[in-house]
């Protein structure tokens, strides 16, 4: 049902879905889940591709390609988001890398580049994943 929608152009909100479905939001998003766990993919939803919600997936899997090597278009193919959105989300990652260099925390981090706290926090976590060389001297 939200691969049929994105191929039409739109995309589902899991409340939208739930309706749809005659179902709980949580039965719905315990659906979700369940799909992406078992295949390993993320279902096109409103709330990953317009980065709405909290669930650092998408720029989770954007950086794991970028790390690997892969240029943004090739990124932005691969997961379904816009150019634009990748290299956005790309930006503010190497933006937060450069700031963990200079020793900052996540909480300046947040002020100086303009992001949630809690965003910020989860580009961090990739830079400890990727680049322990950052955190070298902070443990």
């Amino acid at each position: 049902m939200v691969k049929a929608a994105e191929e039409q152009g739109g995309l589902l909100t899991i409340a939208e879905r739930s309706v749809i479905l005659n179902k709980s939001y949580e039965v719905t998003r315990q659906y979700v889940r369940e799909w992406e766990e078992e295949t390993g993919e993320l279902l096109p939803m409103k709330g990953y591709r317009m980065d709405q919600g909290s669930r650092p997936t998408h720029k989770k899997e954007i950086v794991r390609l970028y790390e690997q090597g892969l240029e943004p278009p090739d990124v932005a193919r691969e997961t379904g988001h816009s150019l634009k959105a990748v290299e956005c989300y790309l930006k503010d990652y190497e933006r937060v890398k450069l700031l963990l260099k200079r020793g900052m925390e996540a909480e300046e981090i947040s002020g100086l580049i303009g992001r949630g706290r809690r965003v910020v926090i989860e580009y961090v976590e990739l830079a400890r994943q990727y680049h322990p060389e950052l955190f070298a001297g902070a443990d």
